[in-house]
């Protein structure tokens, strides 16, 4: 979706204010360039007090009040709010039985009125089953809520939804509970919710990585629906950076950038998530600076709008996978390993400025890139990694991790060697792998002080005893060992230790 303007505003719930000031708000929004809110997916029970008895007297108190300041409006749909899937799927139930190895321990079912809780199972594959089932309702529900709003919406009016991302303390990565890229097929336009630190912590590799999810979503401008304002007690901004923020999400293609939220909330959970005001309403630094943005984007934002970028480098992302992983963690990392090896390689990418996108592994046509980044594919189909593979045929560059091409849809893990399929390709196969216990990694020449420009940064994630006054060119295998055997590959890294050495290291 293209816009002749960019969109400049805050989430806004006036239900939540001590007192009535609409008005004083909308007129210190305008003044602030602001031109956009956010209004009414929380608020459920203000619309429907009573089942089936509706009241819109609020919501259209907040239009008026918007429309008389030159202020546009997204409305949110409030929802916050014996698997007969599995039957219609597996008529018969010895073959699910079968496909999801149920006799091993004993777990066999043998009627589907005796069919188990799915919660604490352990079988990982009827697990991960499931949790793309979960990902299919909300791809459902979406789009049932979609096409009725379809049917009442003018033609200049969008459907849009802002997709959270993984999260640990700020946004990391890939949503393991929804499958973005599916869900985002019945929106007009691609939204989303990015948080990152502030201060001495703002890196820019949250915006890059999370936005870069957005954007690739629909191929196309996305919105940032939700990003920090003051955010967190911890995430106050130094002066400049709100402008930082602004301008870094504009540069990876969003065509918005709204804050969470107007104004600072003084009671429940999110007492200290402040907003652009403060718990006073007065203005403050950050609206300041947020009026000057503002100020900005009436006099160049046309200019800004629309961005498109062209990037020849790709990373896949695959759902299965992160849950997967979450199944079957790795040692150091927990949960998110995933997202972790994810972001090591989309940081890392950052780092060298290098522009890329997120692709979604239902594609099987990647002619179009010149480097395709596969991290830990730890499910993943046969006749995806054929695609690979003949990608890698074709003349493309692949670049994978450990875990890639290890267990097909339902999380059974291959009958031959590994990697499946991407042997050839990769010119490596590997049957023994382990956790690594006081191991490094010999590095190659150039990647050792002075000639390795950055290589203290650029490893430090990777536990590298890299540091300026005392350089080896060896670092710390942290993470994963596969014992690989080079078949056609050349190694360039080498395990360090009495009983592994010299065994060459796929990725770690």
């Amino acid at each position: 979706m293209k816009t002749d303007h960019l969109l400049f505003g805050a989430a806004y719930y006036s239900e939540y204010l001590p007192y009535d000031r609409v008005e004083k708000d909308m007129e210190m929004m305008e003044k602030a360039g602001m031109n956009t809110i956010r209004i009414a997916e929380s608020t459920w029970s203000t619309i429907e007090p009573k089942d089936g008895i509706f009241d819109f007297t609020h919501l259209d108190k907040m239009l008026e009040a918007a429309a008389r300041h030159h202020i546009s409006v997204i409305v949110g749909t409030p929802t916050y709010a014996i698997p007969a899937w599995l039957a219609k799927k597996y008529p018969d139930i010895n073959e699910f039985n079968r496909e999801f190895g149920l006799d091993y321990w004993s777990n066999c079912v043998n009627t589907w009125e005796d069919f188990p809780d799915i919660r604490g199972t352990i079988n990982e594959s009827l697990a991960a089953e499931f949790a793309k089932f979960q990902r299919l309702l909300v791809t459902r529900f979406l789009a049932w809520q979609a096409a009725i709003v379809s049917g009442y919406k003018r033609p200049d009016q969008f459907i849009t939804q802002n997709f959270d991302y993984d999260w640990t303390d700020h946004s990391i990565g890939y949503q393991p509970e929804v499958n973005q890229y599916e869900a985002a097929r019945c929106m007009t336009v691609a939204g989303c919710d990015i948080y990152h630190p502030s201060q001495s912590l703002l890196t820019g590799e949250e915006i890059t990585f999370c936005g870069n999810i957005s954007r690739s979503l629909k191929k196309d401008n996305y919105l940032v629906l939700e990003t920090q304002a003051q955010g967190n007690i911890a995430w106050l901004p130094y002066p400049g950076q709100l402008r930082l923020q602004a301008y870094s999400h504009i540069a990876n293609g969003s065509n918005s950038v709204m804050y969470w939220h107007w104004h600072s909330i003084h009671n429940a959970i999110e007492s200290y998530w402040k907003g652009i005001l403060s718990h006073d309403f007065s203005e403050n630094e950050t609206y300041r600076e947020a009026a000057s943005i503002g100020a900005d984007w009436k006099r160049i934002g046309t200019h800004l709008k629309n961005l498109q970028k062209k990037n020849r480098a790709a990373i896949l992302l695959d759902n299965n996978s992160l849950t997967g992983l979450r199944l079957f963690p790795l040692k150091a990392l927990g949960n998110y390993s995933y997202n972790t090896v994810a972001r090591w390689l989309g940081d890392a990418l950052y780092h060298l400025n290098i522009e890329y996108d997120m692709i979604s592994s239902a594609e099987r046509d990647f002619s179009s890139y010149g480097c395709l980044i596969v991290p830990a594919l730890y499910s993943a189909s046969e006749d995806l990694l054929t695609a690979i593979s003949d990608y890698v045929k074709n003349g493309g560059h692949l670049i994978t991790t450990f875990r890639s091409g290890f267990s097909d849809e339902q999380l059974k893990i291959y009958a031959d060697t590994q990697p499946h399929i991407l042997q050839e390709c990769l010119g490596i196969h590997y049957d023994q792998y382990t956790y690594p216990v006081d191991v490094s990694v010999t590095l190659p020449d150039f990647m050792a002080h002075p000639s390795c420009s950055g290589h203290e940064n650029a490893a430090s994630d990777a536990g590298s005893s890299c540091s300026d006054e005392s350089c080896t060119n060896s670092s710390k295998c942290l993470h994963w060992m596969d014992l690989v055997t080079c078949d056609t590959a050349t190694p360039l890294f080498f395990y360090d230790h009495p009983v592994w050495k010299k065994l060459p290291l796929h990725w770690n």
